[in-house]
């Protein structure tokens, strides 16, 4: 519907009163033109809410301007999503829109099948739009960091650690180099876990190695509500801020001798708040971090069977997880441990490659052999990947003319792979 608002400017809206429902409502049955429904509400019967509004959105965007009929949203692939995006990048340019490709990238993210991919409100949508077409924005900006290319194998295994039914598995171990993309993928779980429910206790990213066990306690107790905090501080038996970090201190005014006792109290104390909600404890590169705190990890990981809570934890880790036997220490025993499920994150494969291209250029931008060539020269590293991008669009070998991205294949093939990632 058009309306004139009191500017006299007009707007578009896109109504149906009839098929309204409240944010969260839960309806008996499904209504609605099967092909605008998002899939978490086609195939999972989940709440409303405006993430399925945008998906509807984007699916109105695309059909106007593409003239494709998109499919019922449960039988969507990234192969359609990949095609779309090139068919509205066309058909964008000629209408003379200003980096089509990035306004196209928007519209096909408003059709993402995983709900965590999409925008959750309105009010995000919008301000992700405003900072794609910003006239102020220079082709050198691009958001090459921002791009996330599906790790479909990866994610589906995240997706299944997750599930609250999946109790034979409580720690998630996912391994690969530097520059591999562990957190990315990390950032793309706890979005997973929050729309989950779980209560999420996020341990840095770039963990120093004098991260104590008094750190641990303050970052955990960060992450929870006044009332939490305060079944945690009485359950696990430790003074309050700011004399709450000084667990030493706190053990010898108790008369507790033993760190494994603090370490129980403290494991005690999660248990309690996952039997209100489910615990999701995330720990990157936690190869990392000093023993004191690895032995507590150990402790946890035999705890949580015996209690039966309702923690789960995900790390990553540098070091090849696959060989638990040549580890040693603690992060060995925790690898070892039946409670634990270890998987690689692997380099990009050509698929990744044209994917992450397409998103980032608006096409492929080069031909099957320079992407062969690209991948051998950077091991399909992604962080070596946009280093080299970056390095090739700084250098004018990849440019910007009349609205699209070229490559100047002479200047390519002189080109060396950036050392230095720093």
């Amino acid at each position: 519907m058009i309306v004139r608002k009191e500017d006299s400017s007009v707007a578009l809206k896109v109504l149906d009163f009839g098929l309204t429902s409240r944010w969260g409502q839960e309806r008996g049955s499904v209504s609605g033109t099967l092909r605008f429904l998002a899939p978490e509400i086609l195939v999972h019967g989940a709440p409303y809410s405006p993430a399925t509004d945008l998906y509807a959105l984007g699916i109105s965007f695309i059909e106007s301007l593409t003239g494709v009929i998109a499919p019922v949203s449960n039988t969507i692939t990234e192969v359609f999503l990949s095609d779309l995006h090139s068919k509205l990048r066309e058909r964008l340019g000629k209408a003379g829109i200003r980096n089509p490709s990035y306004l196209a990238s928007f519209i096909v993210d408003l059709c993402r099948p995983d709900l965590s991919d999409r925008a959750q409100t309105a009010e995000s949508a919008l301000q992700g739009l405003q900072m794609l077409t910003s006239e102020h924005q220079a082709p050198e900006d691009i958001q090459l960091d921002s791009v996330f290319v599906d790790r479909v194998e990866e994610i589906k295994a995240i997706r299944t650690f997750l599930e609250p039914k999946c109790l034979d598995k409580r720690i998630l171990i996912l391994y690969g180099p530097t520059g591999i993309g562990k957190k990315t993928i990390l950032r793309k779980a706890t979005q997973m876990a929050e729309l989950g429910q779980y209560l999420l206790i996020s341990l840095p990213e770039s963990p120093s190695s004098h991260f104590s066990i008094e750190q641990f306690v303050e970052t955990l107790h960060s992450c929870l509500n006044d009332d939490q905090k305060k079944k945690f501080d009485s359950r696990a038996a430790i003074l309050p801020s700011p004399q709450r970090g000084v667990i030493a201190q706190d053990r010898v005014d108790r008369g507790l001798r033993s760190a494994s006792l603090i370490y129980d109290r403290i494991i005690g104390a999660m248990h309690e708040l996952s039997l209100e909600q489910p615990l999701l404890l995330v720990a990157s590169e936690i190869d990392q971090y000093k023993e004191e705190l690895l032995r507590f990890f150990v402790l946890l990981a035999d705890q949580i069977e015996f209690r039966g809570s309702r923690i789960k934890i995900l790390m990553t880790s540098r070091i090849d997880s696959t060989t638990p036997d040549k580890l040693s220490g603690g992060y060995g025993r925790i690898a070892c441990s039946d409670q634990t499920s270890v998987r690689e994150i692997k380099p990009f494969s050509e698929s990744n490659l044209r994917q992450f291209l397409k998103m980032s250029f608006g096409g492929e931008l080069l031909d099957q052999e320079e992407r062969r060539d690209l991948l051998r020269r950077t091991q399909g590293i992604p962080l070596i990947i946009v280093a080299f991008l970056r390095h090739l669009i700084s250098s004018a070998v990849i440019q910007f003319e009349n609205g699209m991205w070229t490559l100047d294949r002479r200047l390519y093939k002189q080109s060396h792979v950036p050392t230095d990632l720093d």
